[in-house]
């Protein structure tokens, strides 16, 4: 039986997350999930891809407060409350395409975030007012996304993790990829041609498959970039000019009739696809 083994949340968009055993559902993905990012000068996102020492932050929630800790001393640490100060003033901010409206947060974090970085950068939330609309290609109606690339919800087998091993001169760990749902059972890359599945009491639509990036060169314990498992991975997982891995999801909320509960996954939900 295919079930859940692990769920991720990462809280600020490209640090590090943390792996609880159970997390709530919203419709731009798990509840905290890239509701922060880190902007540079000109209001535009910063990631991994260009930043390798963003990988040696995590960032956790500690009740109702995010924590940002450098994970080689965890001693050094930030925390801001999530509530953030509606007079801390905003900016309308840049990932990828969109653009958006942020709140700012701390001038202190910015400063040590900024110091730890090498690059001046500040710190910011997506309000509940602002709604980032998925691609209007991959729409299913009105879904929306967080600070996440691009979906709210990516979704890896571990038995795909398990045939790209078998191919890599060294193998690499399920966290290179940054899914938020992992699970096990069924057959490697079976996730691609789903339509949908149900995790649990929860009713998901498959978007598409995730087309991977140099993010995955990374190192997620040292942030040094080499050439795996991208390299691996275009040999054959390529279609067109994206290299396939993992598979995007949005929540189909109109399935959930239970208004008394708030939506949650846990580790060990069993897993149903509809391949229809």
């Amino acid at each position: 039986m295919r079930r859940v083994t692990q769920i991720n949340v990462y809280p600020v968009k490209s640090l590090d997350g943390f792996s609880p055993a159970s997390a709530k559902v919203t419709l731009r993905g798990f509840e905290h999930d890239r509701r922060w990012m880190l902007i540079d000068e000109n209001g535009v996102f910063m990631t991994q891809r260009q930043f390798g020492k963003m990988a040696l932050l995590r960032a956790t929630m500690n009740g109702d407060r995010l924590r940002i800790e450098e994970k080689q001393a965890t001693e050094n640490f930030i925390e801001v409350p999530i509530l953030v100060d509606p007079n801390a003033g905003t900016a309308t901010v840049q990932i990828w395409d969109d653009h958006c409206s942020a709140q700012f947060i701390s001038a202190e974090a910015d400063r040590r975030l900024s110091d730890f970085l090498g690059k001046p950068c500040r710190l910011v939330y997506m309000p509940d007012a602002v709604e980032r609309a998925v691609d209007p290609d991959y729409n299913t109606g009105a879904d929306i996304v967080s600070f996440a690339d691009a979906y709210p919800f990516l979704i890896i087998g571990e038995a795909s993790l398990a045939d790209l091993n078998t191919r890599l001169p060294e193998p690499v760990e399920m966290r290179r990829f940054r899914p938020n749902i992992v699970f096990t059972g069924g057959n490697p890359y079976e996730e691609d041609p789903v339509r949908g599945l149900r995790i649990g009491d929860l009713e998901f639509k498959a978007v598409k498959p995730c087309g991977r990036c140099v993010l995955i060169t990374r190192d997620p314990d040292t942030g040094l970039k080499g050439k795996e498992p991208l390299e691996t991975l275009s040999g054959y997982r390529k279609k067109g000019v994206k290299i396939l891995f993992g598979q995007n999801l949005v929540w189909d909320s109109s399935a959930w009739t239970n208004s008394l509960l708030p939506p949650a996954l846990k580790v060990g939900d069993p897993l149903a696809w509809n391949i229809q």
